[in-house]
């Protein structure tokens, strides 16, 4: 099994699926290690502003300075792998889930102080995407190019995720997405507060 630690940039959406890629890793019986100790390293990376994407590819330099294998995701790989690709590094495109899915799971810390932030957040408070991407095509925005169009999760998917983190003692749930009030439940038509 390998060691693992996972980095992200970039807003609360960014997290919640750093920390699904996390959970995916742990549940595949790989450890979570510090970034400087970790073999594995995945970046879930952003694009909102260039100074963003510029401090997404500074967090794969210092990974490829300790870690064996450097996976990058997130919304700057998937609106311009070929920057990742031309560091060396395995880009994962697609959705959180996707990532998830090839890696087998995945970590997040995107520096020591934010690592031990993500230590304390981890144990007290969930960020839980109900909702991803958007419809709107706002000229200045980039979000349906990278995240996609406007979906729901199911609310029985994000109940029995709320269930699954009280039982590991995280009480405190935070509700999260690109446009959390567009959220629709796919299965019963239900709004957010229902």
């Amino acid at each position: 099994m390998t060691t693992f630690a996972v980095k992200f940039l970039g807003c609360k959406v960014s997290q919640a699926d750093a920390m699904q890629a996390r959970r995916a890793l742990l549940a595949a019986g790989h450890t979570e290690a510090s970034e400087g100790e970790a073999e594995l390293h995945l970046i879930n990376t952003c694009c909102i502003t260039s100074e963003a994407e510029g401090k997404s590819r500074q967090s794969v330099r210092r990974s490829l300075k300790t870690a064996q294998q450097v996976y990058v995701s997130g919304c700057a790989a998937n609106l311009n792998a070929s920057q990742f690709e031309a560091l060396r590094v395995t880009v994962l495109q697609g959705t959180a889930d996707d990532v998830a899915a090839n890696l087998g799971g995945c970590a997040d810390l995107e520096h020591d102080v934010l690592a031990r932030s993500l230590e304390t957040a981890t144990r007290t408070r969930g960020f839980v995407k109900v909702q991803d991407g958007c419809d709107c095509h706002c000229a200045y925005c980039i979000i349906p190019t990278v995240r996609g169009s406007a979906r729901s999760r199911p609310a029985s998917a994000i109940l029995a995720e709320a269930a699954e983190r009280v039982r590991s003692g995280q009480p405190e749930m935070v509700m999260t997405g690109i446009s959390v009030g567009d959220y629709r439940d796919p299965e019963q038509g239900l709004e957010l507060g229902e």
